[in-house]
């Protein structure tokens, strides 16, 4: 950017184009979710009609989750929870300890 405010034809070429955009990826997504689904249930991710799986996701024909990989799937939403917990305690404890830093206040033991 310029630092220059921007004009009203500007605005609209920049609404148009995230329009169309949004739309292209849009319109390809059932595809590669389709797509995806087959890939997933061959390579062993997901279960196929035939296993019987306990979640099935829609769009896939009757593919989906049974326990081990509902267990993965929660084990690995819990270690990313944890690690964005962490990160952002992290974080703050540094921006705490600049802040003091800045105003003279001794440091934290």
């Amino acid at each position: 950017m310029t630092g220059r405010p921007q004009k009203a034809e500007e605005e609209l070429i920049t609404v148009l184009v995230l329009v169309c955009a949004g739309a292209a990826a849009l319109s390809s997504a059932g595809l590669l979710w389709a797509k995806g689904g087959v890939w997933a249930v061959r390579h062993k991710l997901l279960v196929g009609r035939v296993d019987d799986p306990l979640l099935v996701l829609p769009g896939l024909h009757g593919a989906g989750l049974d326990w081990p990989r509902i267990a993965l799937l929660l084990a690995l939403l819990l270690m990313a929870a944890a690690l964005t917990a962490g990160a952002i305690r992290e974080r703050r404890k540094r921006a705490l300890d600049q802040l003091r830093a800045d105003r003279g206040i001794g440091g934290r033991r």
